[in-house]
């Protein structure tokens, strides 16, 4: 059931927040499915991948502040990575390495892609130091 909301000022918003936080959760929701709603067919999934990404971050949160802390950060991320796409055509920091500008062009060869180096530290697992010496990983 979606109810006519009337705007609400910051004083009312901050009052709300403090008295009723429901009213601001279901406000919100209201709010936030209305722009959705009138965003271009093809921005909607986008939209609604981006809210879904920013309920998730809000449900672990401990506390509202950590939340908006939280999601800040994750939309700063978005912005750094649209920086990347916009002067370099791929997303550098990216989590598979590239974010291509076009959907539909294929992803560069990898041969292409900018190269990474960087020192892989041995490091001895705790468990090894209590392993027989011809157990230990590397000792056959």
């Amino acid at each position: 059931m979606l109810t006519d909301y009337q705007p609400l000022d910051l004083d009312r918003i901050a009052l709300l927040a403090t008295t009723r936080p429901a009213v601001i959760d279901r406000y919100l929701r209201f709010k936030v499915r209305q722009i959705i709603s009138q965003a271009k067919p093809e921005s909607r999934i986008m939209l609604e991948r981006l809210q879904f990404r920013m309920d998730a971050i809000r449900r672990r949160a401990s506390s509202p502040l950590h939340a908006c802390i939280q999601i800040s950060k994750f939309m700063h991320e978005q912005l750094w990575e649209l920086n990347d796409v916009l002067r370099n055509g791929v997303a550098l920091s990216h989590p598979k390495g590239v974010a291509s500008v076009d959907e539909d062009k294929p992803a560069p060869p990898a041969s292409e892609l900018p190269t990474l180096k960087a020192k892989v530290l041995p490091f001895k697992r705790k468990l090894d130091k209590h392993l027989p010496a011809k157990n230990k990983p590397g000792k056959h």
